[in-house]
């Protein structure tokens, strides 16, 4: 089984990487299952399945211990109102609020910080006048921490 190769969070963008890197593994697993293209351009759990158990049979042991043996995250979701013509302001000043990340505009602004083992995505909704903020860090309190800069920062608009 080749290793799979992650790609971005959001359906669209996901979708455009997948046609040009033939990537089956979105970064949001949660979001529908995997997609490969050997199958069909289309989110599949069986994939999944599939992936998993071909896994399970090349390093052996159980599903347990493989997910034992990999970090332990929280993530943290939250959502504040903003004017539309505020969201690009709002990613710009936090891009400059965190020179050390790295940023990935493709989807919002994603903050990463490797050696933190942190991210912080902040996206305006396609379906509410809101911007979602969304933060994965070793601790529910450091990935609150991010959410609510986020949202403090959109307060100065």
């Amino acid at each position: 089984c080749p290793e799979p190769q992650l790609i971005i969070d959001g359906f669209a963008p996901e979708f455009e990487r997948l046609l040009l890197t033939l990537a089956p593994l979105p970064r949001d697993l949660l979001g529908g299952g995997p997609i490969d293209p050997r199958v069909g351009y289309v989110r599949d759990s069986f994939v999944g399945m599939t992936l998993i158990l071909a896994g399970l049979a090349e390093r052996g042991g159980t599903l347990s211990a493989w997910v034992d043996s990999l970090p332990k995250y929280e993530i943290h979701k939250s959502k504040f109102a903003i004017a539309n013509e505020h969201v690009a302001p709002l990613l710009a000043l936090l891009e400059t609020k965190f020179p050390e990340a790295e940023r990935n505009r493709q989807d919002g602004l994603r903050l990463d910080w490797p050696q933190k083992k942190s991210w912080l995505l902040v996206r305006a909704s396609n379906t509410e006048p809101i911007v979602r903020a969304i933060a994965e860090a070793p601790t529910l309190d450091e990935a609150r921490q991010l959410c609510d800069l986020a949202a403090l920062t959109a307060t100065t608009f």
